[in-house]
């Protein structure tokens, strides 16, 4: 400032001691005696700007530059207030002015490359911070925002070297430290990442933005309670802030707390109700909790944010295949694939789908797509393998289906060993999934036998008596406990591969498994006073297993067996264990309840056997009842959904499993009652009028 004018330098002093209400009025003064001194003009501007009043302050520095068009200080300074009000395009021209009339001055250059950087113009940045940089070598902030151009033109190494020495230079800049944490976490460097916040945070222990981008690295590392803490810390300086609480929502996800990051996530959006990816999450953790109609809602207020997003389709069409929608899911995933067709999750997501919907063709092709996407995705190979088996094509899917070992909640306490059939000796063969798995595939363990093998059975608890009929040699264990360290460990489930079964050849020798005959006699004496066909009837499944996809609807309500109940001389006898078996108290007066619905001990599994095996007939879902009936050799009728499981095959009306067993299908998706009106009718085709 050329310090002429006396009243120009008491008002100068004002600025200089922070009194800027008593500065501005002494500027103002002075401009209404002189209007054209071009001193006062720009320090009124820069003393305005620096009150909050930058609209009014960039005013009179223009009318300054008007005056002074060659003074390189007014226009940098002009540049910094044009700055302030987001008119950074207008700003960039200032500085070059001032850089133009004055090459060498550091802050227009520095101030150049800055604003270039929020313009997106990274290459002049670049350019003009280097400039910069080689003007003052030992300017720490200088050196940060040259490595903040470098990081966001992919040159991360140069990036970090840059902001090392910005922090070597500055050990306590914490800008520098906080952007040095970005590109260590951008090449993957995050203990480190984590160091350099940390030092940003001793020295600025009240940041919410660096608790916040602490966070963010714990919960990378999977230090998830930490960076919880973190988050909190963050918005306990800063509540509001939509970031912090949705990136705290997602960590709750991760620690299971779903109800604690739905509310993180409404916070957010009571923020950002703008912002996307906050409504997403808010549908993933509705989605966990089971509210899918909820979750769908949220998805759909994401899409009308962010348009087209794969992610956001996906996982919509997933809330629409839970609420049962299994056309518009497939719809769904289609849009999903249009927007990234090398989302290998998306196709694994329509595969299943178009194969609950019987388009078996487009289903395969679908797995095919994703396999070749993710070869080693075991879930992908089951899933696939699967199918093959719905199809009948066993060669294929056997193998395929050893996947499910590679599954997480498929995964057996010991490692399989599969050595061929004819070299197993001593054996261990245990049972790996529900009760109907073991039932029906228990009839191998003969066939070992048969080979020379010496076999220890693992199975079910519930199911240690009742197996025991299978053989008299055969060693049963419980499978909770410990088991023994034997050479061979064998999943039951892989006998069918290991024996080479085909549709054609599949052993079927029922009954292979039997009550006691003194149980037998008991429930024959208690049934003798019943009049007409003695029924049993079980129409619920494992509820946790029916919230997957090839389980859903595959169970019926009780009501739905009304046509069976209307028929005189027919004896409703409930099988109903557990789940669904208080939908007989409303039918007292036609179910007949003999049996303990809920228990399911071994004792108990004998007691069923031997009543089923005393019944003329049982009717059933897809359930263990299913299977039980089959083994015993019982005329068991299958009440089977549109999306039936794969060991049904397709469109068959029996079983190559069973001999004794009938299968009747749904033919329109959720429809029971044309099921059992069938059903009614072929038991008064069968019996006359069932008398």
């Amino acid at each position: 400032m050329r310090n002429t004018n006396p009243a120009l330098g008491q008002a100068y002093a004002l600025d200089r001691q922070g009194r800027l209400a008593e500065a501005i009025a002494a500027y103002q003064n002075l401009l209404a005696a002189e209007p054209r001194n071009s001193d006062a003009l720009h320090l009124l501007g820069v003393a305005m700007a620096r009150s909050g009043r930058a609209a009014e302050g960039v005013r009179a520095i223009s009318a300054a530059v008007e005056l002074q068009p060659d003074n390189p200080s007014i226009q940098a300074n002009l540049g910094n207030v044009l700055n302030e009000l987001g008119r950074h395009a207008e700003a960039v021209d200032h500085f070059a002015r001032a850089l133009r009339l004055k090459p060498d001055m550091v802050a227009a250059a520095h101030a150049q490359g800055r604003t270039l950087l929020l313009l997106g113009r990274v290459d002049e940045a670049l350019q003009a911070l280097t400039t910069a940089d080689r003007l003052a070598p030992g300017n720490s902030n200088i050196r940060s925002d040259l490595g903040v151009a470098l990081q966001r033109l992919g040159r991360s190494q140069e990036a970090l070297r840059q902001l090392t020495s910005a922090t070597d230079l500055n050990p306590a800049h914490v800008e520098a430290l906080q952007n040095r944490a970005q590109v260590e976490i951008a090449l993957g460097q995050l203990p480190a990442a984590l160091s350099s916040l940390d030092r940003a945070l001793n020295i600025q222990p009240r940041s919410a933005a660096l608790y916040a981008a602490r966070g963010d690295v714990l919960s990378d590392l999977g230090r998830t309670s930490e960076a919880l803490e973190s988050y909190d810390r963050a918005l306990a300086l800063q509540p509001a802030d939509a970031h912090t609480l949705r990136h705290r929502g997602r960590t709750l996800m991760t620690l299971q707390r779903l109800d604690e990051a739905l509310s993180a996530f409404d916070a957010a959006i009571r923020q950002r109700e703008d912002e996307a990816d906050s409504h997403f999450q808010r549908g993933v953790v509705l989605a966990r909790l089971d509210r899918h109609a909820d979750a769908l809602a949220s998805f759909d207020r994401a899409l009308q944010l962010n348009p087209g997003a794969g992610s956001i389709l996906n996982n919509r069409a997933i809330a629409l295949a839970e609420l049962d929608r299994p056309e518009d899911a497939a719809a769904g995933f289609n849009a999903a694939l249009a927007a990234n067709p090398t989302n290998a999750e998306a196709l694994e997501n329509a595969a299943n789908t178009a194969r609950v919907l019987q388009r078996y063709e487009e289903a395969a092709q679908l797995f095919e797509r994703a396999l070749a996407l993710q070869p080693g995705n075991p879930k992908l190979r089951l899933s696939r393998g699967l199918l093959w088996l719905t199809l009948g094509d066993y060669e294929r899917g056997w193998p395929l289906h050893e996947a499910r070992l590679e599954v997480a909640q498929l995964r057996p306490t010991q490692a399989p060993s599969l050595p061929s059939v004819d070299a197993m000796g001593e054996t261990l063969v245990y049972a790996e999934q529900g009760l109907g798995d073991t039932l029906q595939f228990c009839r191998y363990v003969p066939m070992l036998e048969a080979r020379g093998v010496q076999v220890t059975f693992a199975v079910q608890p519930a199911l240690q008596l009742l197996i025991r009929s299978l053989s008299a040699s055969v060693k049963i264990v419980p499978y909770d406990q410990p088991l023994p360290a034997l050479g061979n460990r064998v999943p039951l489930l892989s006998l069918p591969m290991l024996f080479e079964t085909r549709v054609q050849n599949i052993p079927a020798p029922v009954p292979y498994l039997s009550a006691r005959d003194e149980d037998r006699a008991g429930w024959r004496e208690k049934l003798q006073s019943l009049p007409g066909l003695k029924v049993g009837i079980a129409w619920q499944g494992n509820l946790d297993t029916e919230k997957q996809g090839g389980f859903r609807g595959r169970s019926f309500a009780l009501s739905e067996l009304a046509p069976l109940a209307a028929l005189p001389n027919v004896t409703l006898i409930s099988l109903q264990k557990g789940a669904g078996a208080q939908q007989s108290a409303d039918f007292r007066d036609r179910v007949l309840q003999l049996t303990d619905p809920d228990y399911m001990g071994a004792e108990e599994m004998l007691e069923t056997a031997a009543l089923i095996q005393e019944l003329d007939l049982v009717v059933t879902s897809d359930t263990v009842t299913a299977h039980l009936a089959g083994a015993l050799g019982v005329p068991v009728w299958v009440a089977l959904s549109t999306s039936a499981d794969w060991r049904w095959l397709t469109e068959r009306e029996d079983t190559p499993w069973y001999p004794n067993m009938r299968l009747f299908r749904q033919r329109s998706r959720g429809e029971w009652g044309p099921v059992f009106e069938r059903m009614a009718a072929e038991l008064v085709g069968r019996h006359g009028r069932t008398s």
